[in-house]
């Protein structure tokens, strides 16, 4: 069972990378993933926690991560490699037109205050929003696992692992076990960054062997799978083949289980740098303020 010596390995290895490379070298790349193409002129948002306590002043400082300041394993990603994270607007029985779930998504992704239940407080994020420039190809596992909230897209995802999954021959018992294993891990919540070892060596093996896929696509764990996330090799941004189109600096204000959240700041560009222009925050706190009192709450950064 391939299931069984993926847990030997995670449990058991010296060299845990190496060996479940072998193990992926040993099944083969040809795997029943199920390609997606990600249009032109989608939309794409990003957020970030503030650095302490400044604004970021560069597009650069809004993109991803460089890859010599990647120590651990992310949900797409290995230590000394990056990917550039992003949310993109899904379609979802809540919001019907998507506005709010890739905002909402990057926050729960990113950690923000909002995931914090024991702590009070105001906390700038900016979000920058992000167009591709030309179709893109990305590939997403068939998410098995059970999520409350399925976009429109995870149910297509699942629609097409069921129509083609049953074509006798075409894929070998143990590709299909693998991708069964890799979509329930890839949906579950991840207590520490060695939790997410197993998926990040695949999507980086697997795109290493298949260049016509530039990225992965995977439901949000954090909003039940209401949201989305994608994760694109930097080169599509270092090609502005996806480019930065405008950014803007918000409060979110928590208190308890409420929280409310203002724009405080747009970011003008110009050749690459970023100027904050403030907006009415005065204005704003005074609408908020009539029912969300907020003596007593403090910047956290």
């Amino acid at each position: 069972m391939v299931s069984e010596r993926i847990e030997r390995i995670l449990n058991t290895s010296h060299n845990k990378e190496a060996d479940i490379r072998g193990l992926f070298e040993g099944i083969g790349t040809h795997l029943p993933v199920i390609p997606l193409k990600i249009l032109t002129g989608s939309k794409l948002i990003r957020g970030a926690i503030n650095w302490v306590p400044a604004h970021f002043t560069t597009i650069s400082q809004l993109s991803y991560k460089p890859a010599s300041f990647n120590k651990d394993y992310q949900r797409a990603s290995i230590p000394g490699k990056t990917m550039f994270y992003s949310c993109p607007f899904t379609h979802s029985k809540t919001f019907e037109n998507g506005v709010f779930i890739p905002r909402i998504t990057s926050m729960m992704e990113i950690r923000s205050l909002m995931t914090k239940v024991d702590v009070d407080g105001v906390e700038r994020i900016t979000f920058s929003r992000w167009d591709t420039k030309r179709d893109i190809k990305v590939f997403a596992l068939p998410f098995l696992g059970n999520y409350k909230k399925p976009s429109d897209e995870v149910l297509y995802i699942q629609e097409q692992w069921e129509k083609n999954i049953d074509v006798k021959g075409t894929f070998t018992a143990e590709s299909i076990e693998l991708v069964e294993y890799l979509s329930y891990d890839i949906s579950k919540q991840k207590s520490d960054s060695c939790g997410y070892m197993f998926t990040a060596i695949f999507i980086d093996w697997y795109l290493e062997h298949h260049p016509e896929y530039e990225g992965i696509f995977y439901p949000s764990v954090q909003t039940e799978g209401e949201g989305a996330n994608i994760a694109f090799l930097p080169s599509v941004v270092d090609n502005r083949e996806v480019t930065f189109v405008e950014a803007s600096e918000c409060w979110l204000i928590k208190r308890g289980k409420e929280s409310k959240m203002i724009t405080a700041f747009k970011l003008e560009e110009d050749a690459g740098n970023l100027t904050p222009k403030q907006v009415d925050i005065y204005g704003r706190l005074m609408y908020l303020t009539h029912d969300f009192p907020l003596q007593g709450l403090q910047f956290l950064n």
